[in-house]
């Protein structure tokens, strides 16, 4: 099924694409009814890259922005293309795709190199050959002096007719110097300028960590005993205090037993005031041993009647509350309800990797600015660093199956329940918001926190971009194999 999804998408992607000279390139050709797109287009994009590289040098071929755009867009999706294939291959064959790699970049890059190299080599050795000639045939400088002192040109008609053969003027040499000069000169300078902007200039986007906003010390009420939800006395949203009742669960069974053992225990009592009074000790001493084990088991039928009542463990809030859609529903002992915590005391969970966790734990304590989507800014104190690494994620908001940052994959627990491995393990850290920063967020929001002590340079951002991408790439695929 994968492979044929996979063979399905290329297939669609080579053929249907209009920027490709395929099928969809022809139809869309048709319907502009331009025949020639896909050449004038690519010959548009190599004008407008050789103008910008050397802007002095005049255009032999007209550039229209559509068209400039449409061969610059057929370049990059034809290197997208051909990226994705390397990657594809180089995953999913390892050596054997490596070795085809190898053999396609030499087919399409190192032979055409060589043949432009060889090309250039015999044009340099013929002008090298006529070099000696060109002098000879344009060495008369007082052809043009004696044609304006004559008025004819029949002095030098010899002479100006082997040059003109040859059509080439006595300046040409140096202007083509001076072309050559200035052509250096420019590609030096870009060279330069690129260098400079990637080695000095900040990235837009700074080292961070990943991580989401979630309630402060929350505590989650759970069932304390087995039993169908009757009522419900606190909606979402509502104000609690220790000890408050929130819900009510019923239980016929439990209660009828405990009624049970209440009436089996009097009539142990009642049997051993009996055999008190007949001063039958060996029977009293085991009817004595029959009570203690009901007094037990009627304490521990009555805490399960008890925690049929669902109550507050502190004050706050009652957040994630699904009570009122659960009425009638049965449920198990120690299985979540709801959860309560003080209003507006956030703090943030972030997972940071191997690398950056030293200059983490260093800023323990220190003040740290955090970003959400939409470029809202909030500043925070680190409180805690994990001191041993998982490689579980317990939220998945922060998982790429779920469009999270960090890569996961879903793996079947001891238990049976479905749980996140990450690729490599992590450590989680907390960031305790500010009094006054507590509205800049809400429960659930995704946040970047940023590295302190880092500030990372395009070439930086580009390179970590690069590696973590080959990592997610990479690793799932070794975990597979």
């Amino acid at each position: 099924c994968a492979l044929a999804t996979m063979g399905t998408v290329t297939t669609l992607a080579f053929n249907a694409s209009p920027l490709m000279r395929f099928d969809g390139y022809y139809i869309f050709s048709d319907l502009v009814k331009y025949p020639n797109l896909y050449t004038d287009g690519q010959l548009a994009a190599k004008q407008f890259v050789l103008k910008c590289l050397c802007p002095w040098k005049a255009t032999q071929q007209r550039m229209t922005p559509t068209l400039v755009l449409y061969g610059l867009a057929c370049y990059q999706y034809r290197i997208v293309m051909m990226a994705s294939l390397v990657i594809g291959a180089i995953l999913a064959m390892q050596g054997v795709g490596v070795a085809l790699v190898a053999w396609g970049a030499y087919a399409v890059l190192i032979v055409p190199l060589i043949r432009w190299w060889r090309a250039q080599q015999s044009v340099a050795t013929r002008l090298a050959q006529q070099a000696p000639a060109i002098p000879r045939a344009s060495a008369n400088p007082n052809c043009a002096l004696d044609a304006i002192a004559s008025g004819t040109n029949d002095h030098c008609e010899k002479g100006c007719n082997a040059n003109s053969s040859l059509g080439t003027t006595t300046a040409s040499p140096s202007q083509g110097m001076l072309s050559n000069y200035g052509g250096g000169m420019w590609s030096a300078a870009v060279v330069v300028g690129v260098c400079l902007l990637l080695l000095w200039v900040p990235a837009p986007i700074q080292p961070s960590i990943p991580g989401y906003i979630a309630l402060r010390n929350p505590q989650m009420i759970r069932c304390e005993s087995d039993g169908f939800l009757g009522e419900v006395f606190v909606q979402g949203g509502g104000a609690v205090e220790r000890g408050q009742l929130i819900a009510r669960l019923s239980n016929p069974e439990l209660e009828v037993e405990l009624l049970l053992k209440r009436n089996e225990l009097a009539t142990v009592e009642e049997t051993i005031r009996l055999r008190r009074a007949q001063r039958q000790l060996a029977e009293l001493q085991a009817y004595e041993g029959e009570r203690d084990a009901l007094l037990v088991h009627i304490a521990q039928l009555k805490r399960r009647v008890e925690g049929l009542d669902v109550r507050s463990t502190r004050a706050g809030v009652l957040v994630e509350n699904d009570l009122p859609r659960m009425v009638g529903l049965f449920l198990k002992a120690g299985e979540p309800l709801a959860m309560v915590a003080h209003p507006l005391d956030y703090e943030v969970i972030a997972s940071v990797d191997q690398q950056d966790v030293e200059q983490m734990r260093q800023a323990v304590g220190e003040t740290l600015l955090a970003h959400i989507r939409g470029g809202r800014a909030f500043t925070g104190v680190l409180a805690k660093v994990e001191p041993r690494a998982s490689d579980r994620l317990g939220e998945p908001l922060l998982a790429a199956l779920y469009g999270g940052p960090i890569a996961a994959q879903r793996q079947q627990s001891a238990r049976g329940d479905e749980e996140l491995k990450l690729t490599q393990p992590r450590f989680d850290l907390r960031l305790r918001l500010l009094a006054d920063q507590n509205a800049a967020g809400v429960p659930g929001q995704l946040v970047w926190i940023r590295i302190p002590g880092e500030s990372a340079t395009l070439m930086d951002g580009l390179g970590r971009w690069c590696s973590n991408k080959w990592n997610d790439l990479v690793k799932p695929s070794r975990t597979e194999s």
